[in-house]
């Protein structure tokens, strides 16, 4: 399976999901902005907001290879969930379902995210969102302009990145532990036991 279509089966798991709660995903585009909208029937659960970083206009600085690469990524500019619906895995689902559905419909094909965590936790590696999801300072995206505005940049508190190669890998990898899991349940549940034969 391609990368679009991976990205497009994925957001139809994770929409079938919110569907089976009741809750719904609104999209919005104002300018160059675009923001997916949670709801229930009773209220505005969350948000989250992705501004679209063309080559053109922005230049990739890697830190590893110490060069400035033209690509094409996604700025996740806000994400929020209200307090209610807090700690229940709607930020990370939310913020996979913009990503893969703006991966698998844009025109132009996308190599990097890159956002700004604010978060208390956001140097544990096995409770924050992003660092769960690939995410590390490895670099900062810069407008080509001539006040050179910097996004994401690496000694910036909280800037981090990631490419989506990469966290398309975090979410195969996180399905093959779920299967794994699943399957394990099912074989406690269900599984038969040999009957010893003893011998006389």
């Amino acid at each position: 399976m391609d990368r679009k279509s991976f990205a497009t089966t994925y957001a139809a798991e994770i929409m079938n999901i919110y569907h089976a709660d009741g809750i719904t995903i609104e999209r919005h585009e104002e300018g160059n902005t675009i923001s997916f909208q949670m709801k229930n029937e009773m209220d505005d659960m969350g948000v989250i907001t992705i501004v679209p970083l063309l080559a053109e206009e922005y230049r990739v600085y890697d830190t590893r290879s110490m060069s400035i690469q033209h690509k094409n990524g996604l700025y996740v500019s806000w994400i929020e969930i209200k307090e209610p619906y807090q700690r229940k895995g709607h930020a990370t689902l939310l913020l996979l379902y913009a990503l893969c559905t703006l991966y698998s419909e844009l025109d132009y094909s996308l190599e990097f995210i890159s956002l700004e965590d604010a978060t208390d936790n956001q140097l544990d590696m096995d409770t924050n969102i992003y660092n769960k999801l690939g995410f590390t300072h490895k670099g900062y995206v810069e407008i080509n302009n001539s006040k050179t505005k910097l996004i994401g940049r690496v000694n910036a508190d909280g800037a981090k990145s990631t490419t989506f190669d990469h966290l398309f890998t975090v979410i195969q990898n996180k399905q093959r532990k779920q299967r794994k899991g699943s399957m394990h349940r099912t074989n406690r549940k269900g599984g038969t036991r040999r009957k010893r034969r003893t011998r006389r």
